[in-house]
């Protein structure tokens, strides 16, 4: 069945309704997109707040962070230090010097007669020596021991005499200079 409708309104009245009806449309879209844009708006401002919030925690971390390493960086350099000197030690310690080595060899061809004064070691393995002998065969086996290249291992180059006297106490006073090669 069909419903019959009739309209007495007059034509101007239902165009004023129709035009009503757009402009309310209108109205709640522009209200809808503004209460979006509002919406975004917030949301926005909000994320912005949280995420600088989130960076200054972040900033602040990391400058703690960085104080902490600066902190070790002194600890660092000292422990690269130490571990120079312990590498340094270790070297030294395993391999013998020229000058230890020299001194020992020296030391080993002085005659028990001979009575040294002072013996110094140059950092070039040069060694220096200040002795008393008693009586000038001391002095000749000492030289003679000194030169020979099996006794002396082929290390001595040159052995030259400062000095030598004799003193009112028939004590020779010798002071004589080892070179190594």
């Amino acid at each position: 069945m069909e419903t019959i409708s009739i309209n007495l309104l007059p034509k101007e009245f239902t165009a004023e309704e129709i035009k009503q009806g757009k402009f309310y449309k209108i109205q709640a879209v522009g209200i809808s997109v503004i209460l979006l844009m509002v919406f975004l708006s917030v949301l926005t401002i909000s994320l912005r707040i949280f995420q600088s919030s989130k960076i200054r925690s972040t900033q602040t971390q990391a400058s703690e962070a960085e104080t902490k390493v600066l902190s070790y960086s002194s600890k660092q350099a000292s422990l690269l230090l130490l571990k120079d000197r312990l590498s340094a030690i270790q070297k030294n310690a395993t391999t013998t010097s020229n000058t230890a080595e020299m001194y020992n060899l020296v030391t080993g061809l002085l005659p028990p007669e001979l009575i040294s004064g002072a013996i110094s070691v140059g950092p070039d393995g040069g060694v220096l020596i200040s002795a008393l002998a008693s009586d000038s065969n001391t002095l000749d086996r000492l030289f003679s021991d000194l030169l020979d290249r099996e006794k002396n291992e082929g290390k001595i180059s040159k052995v030259s005499v400062e000095t030598l006297n004799r003193g009112k106490d028939s004590l020779y006073r010798v002071s004589f200079k080892v070179e190594k090669k």
